[in-house]
């Protein structure tokens, strides 16, 4: 039982999807014409055969001080593997996305990029 354990957590990681969450600043905070500038940029991506899905995120205000919403818009990407991450990280389409759209709009980007494990 305890290899059968072992093996189910290895075939768990190597099947393990990978997220790449980019957190955007806008140079003019709050900005309604940079978001959806940004939002509109990113729905194009979604023509990159490796991405999986993408999702939006509006930031949730908080008091809690462990919580971060200073950010102006989440973005995550959903990929198969790492390759497929490597492959849209070179993609022409990303790449004018983000010299053309994401570099002007925004004062700072923060990315993290994580495979997941399924817990059940």
């Amino acid at each position: 039982m305890k290899n059968l354990i072992k093996l189910s957590i290895f075939v768990t990681l190597l099947h393990a999807d990978v997220s790449h969450v980019v957190f955007c600043w806008f140079k003019e905070p709050n900005s309604l014409d940079a978001k959806n500038k940004l939002i509109e940029a990113t729905k194009s991506l979604k023509a990159i055969k490796e991405v999986e899905s993408i999702t939006i995120g509006h930031k949730i205000s908080s008091q809690r001080k462990i919580v971060d919403s200073s950010y102006d818009l989440a973005i995550t990407f959903e990929f198969k593997n790492k390759e497929h991450l490597e492959k849209y990280l070179q993609h022409p389409l990303h790449l004018d996305a983000t010299t053309k759209v994401l570099i002007p709009l925004t004062s700072k980007v923060v990315i993290y990029d994580f495979e997941e494990e399924k817990i059940e």
